[in-house]
């Protein structure tokens, strides 16, 4: 999975046009992975921001036209619009980790909004998509901590992650929000991430999501051992735990 974002170069300017959209960085990235043989998880949203001044990670101005952007990148990468490609990515994955920091949080490193306005971001840009593109993945949230009621967590921030999922699953049920797949991420021991892995095979299935596919697209075990010959082993045992799961 590849991890890649584009944007308009100023959110003012026309989502229709071609010319307000820089896509040159993003179709390099793309193509020398692909060049490798591997596929494209597309990430419709910005990475973590850890700096005291946020810029990627604050909330659009209008989620309506934030949905329209995104259609035009599909359309961009998928479809050949704005000099673009055919590329047939599958998965589209809205924002990154929206759950990290606790709405009154003075550092909100990765969803600048609130739970709620997630949830509105998320209802508008899925059922745009969806009506555009009823044939490709549209999913989401790239969980970090939906799995905290698995693990016996009681503490308030991990008590937003359960209120958090919890409260997703039951927003875009009542809102017959589309959902092909859940995504989450996982820094735990390979034992822990398979309780993780079921835990939200089970809570999709009681939540009536049956059919949505979960996945774990960002994870490492023991990140501090990269490089090493025990960190490949582990490595191996992850992909060996999510493949039984």
């Amino acid at each position: 999975a590849l991890y890649i974002r584009d944007r308009l170069a100023n959110f003012d300017e026309d989502p229709e046009d071609p010319a307000s959209y820089d896509f040159a960085c993003t179709d390099e990235a793309l193509l020398v992975c692909l060049d490798a043989g591997t596929e494209t998880f597309f990430r419709l949203g910005q990475t973590i921001e850890h700096q005291i001044k946020k810029h990627g990670t604050l909330r659009p101005k209008d989620f309506h036209k934030w949905a329209v952007i995104c259609e035009h990148i599909i359309r961009h990468y998928n479809e050949g619009w704005a000099n673009g490609h055919h590329l047939n990515i599958q998965y589209w994955e809205i924002w990154n980790e929206p759950d990290l920091d606790l709405d009154d949080s003075p550092n909100k490193r990765t969803w600048g909004g609130t739970k709620a306005q997630f949830f509105d971001l998320y209802e508008i840009t899925a059922k745009h998509l969806k009506a555009c593109f009823p044939h490709l993945k549209i999913g989401g949230y790239a969980s970090c901590g939906f799995y905290y009621i698995a693990n016996g967590g009681g503490r308030s921030r991990e008590k937003y992650f359960i209120t958090f999922f919890d409260g997703f699953l039951d927003y875009i049920k009542a809102h017959g929000s589309p959902m092909d797949f859940f995504s989450w991420h996982s820094y735990a021991s390979i034992e822990k991430t398979k309780v993780f892995a079921d835990y939200a095979r089970r809570r999709l299935d009681e939540a009536g999501f049956t059919e949505c596919e979960t996945t774990c697209n960002e994870w490492n075990p023991e990140v501090n051992l990269r490089g090493t010959a025990r960190h490949a082993a582990l490595v191996t045992g992850m992909m060996l735990a999510f493949q039984n799961s």
